[in-house]
């Protein structure tokens, strides 16, 4: 008993600060302060996007690293595509406060990293994350929230395809698509884009994130409980 209580401190402590909750926090929190300073400040979309991107990826990468690591390639997977998708969940909260706090007309809001607010890298980013989770649910298919995720981040994805076509045919970027204000089902609800799609990757990305954490969760226990038959 001693020598697993042993085994399993000395896991524990090798958990970095790269996944602890408040770097998790921390992920999503800096393109929301870029995308703050940057409108605040006037800075240009190449300091306010590097102000973004630099630290972002300064915690990401080595959380990539560590979760391969220690829990193997699936994980190390998850971690790929759920951190990147909780950093462009703060890309959007980032243009809401640009919106709704600094005042910013909509089409002048562009969060943090304004050169990648273009329809191209919306479409690609969102059909990356649910073909990720596509991907994931070969190997994790009793994990219930990346199903509800997975759920989610389809409808969104048909919102950019549609998006998408309307692109193509007129060249005019912010087409409301399916329901933002204007959309082709009934004219939309009465929400902008730029509010329908915040929306749209919170309830895709709160339980993408619980699932990453439940399977990080299971992952521990499995392993501690073969070093527990182990001794």
């Amino acid at each position: 008993m001693q020598e697993l209580t042993l085994r399993r401190s000395t896991f524990e402590s090798l958990r970095p600060p790269a996944v602890t909750p408040l770097v998790l926090l921390a992920i999503p929190a800096v393109p929301v302060l870029a995308a703050w300073a940057g409108y605040e400040g006037h800075w240009s979309s190449t300091a306010t996007g590097l102000a973004a991107l630099i630290p972002l990826w300064a915690l990401i990468i080595p959380a990539v690293v560590w979760v391969n690591r220690v829990y193997g390639v699936w994980l190390g997977f998850f971690a790929v595509v759920a951190l990147p998708q909780l950093g462009h969940m703060g890309e959007h909260i980032g243009q809401m406060v640009q919106i709704h706090w600094l005042g910013a007309a909509p089409p002048k809001a562009h969060g943090a990293v304004g050169a990648l607010d273009i329809e191209w890298v919306h479409f690609l980013w969102n059909f990356w994350v649910l073909l990720g989770v596509g991907i994931l649910l070969m190997h994790f298919r009793t994990n219930p929230w990346l199903w509800a995720s997975a759920a989610i981040g389809a409808w969104h994805f048909a919102e950019h395809v549609v998006i998408m076509i309307a692109f193509w045919n007129t060249g005019k970027p912010g087409d409301p698509g399916l329901l933002a204000k204007g959309g082709d089902i009934g004219g939309g609800v009465n929400l902008i884009r730029p509010d329908l799609h915040f929306i749209y990757n919170l309830i895709m990305t709160v339980p993408l994130m619980i699932a990453f954490v439940w399977q990080i969760r299971r992952a521990r226990e499995e392993r501690f409980g073969r070093s527990a038959r182990a001794a």
